[in-house]
């Protein structure tokens, strides 16, 4: 599965926190922290779900399953939000 960020502003804060609004949708402005924050980051990276799965579970130790599982919820909140879309 891959997963495309769509175009956006962003604005990183303190904390790990960033402000993501969509290039088409200025009223619509998404706070990203914890694991959606994280996912966003490896998004510049790559579009691999289970590549962005595995670096997350090695990155802060976790089971890979538990982050499969977190990442798979911000994944479908940021597709409701219109920030990312999600190509089987």
């Amino acid at each position: 599965m891959a997963l495309r960020r769509l175009p956006v502003f962003e604005r990183w804060l303190v904390g790990g926190v960033a402000i993501v609004t969509p290039a088409d949708r200025p009223d619509a402005a998404t706070r990203l922290e914890g694991t959606a924050a994280a996912l966003w980051i490896e998004l510049a990276e790559t579009d691999d779900l289970d590549e962005i799965v595995a670096r997350l579970a090695a990155t802060y130790q976790a089971d890979p399953e538990t982050v499969r599982a977190d990442v798979g919820v911000a994944v479908h909140d940021l597709e409701d939000r219109g920030i990312l879309r999600v190509d089987s």
